[in-house]
């Protein structure tokens, strides 16, 4: 059993390039965190803003 977490912290993911229709959003959040040096552990949660998605699904 995985002990509760102790502790909470955000952080945005900057610079974040402007999203075209047909990006993949997955492999951008990928690339910003590795120009960053920012590395997830497991068990992090990604939070990604709704902006995002009318830009990822329009038609």
């Amino acid at each position: 059993m995985t002990a509760p977490t102790s502790g909470f912290s955000a952080f945005a993911v900057e610079p974040f390039p402007e999203l075209q229709m047909g990006d993949d959003l997955a492999v951008t959040i990928t690339d910003v965190l590795t120009r960053t040096g920012t590395a997830l552990q497991d068990g992090d949660i990604v939070v990604v803003a709704s902006k995002a998605f009318p830009v990822k699904s329009a038609c």
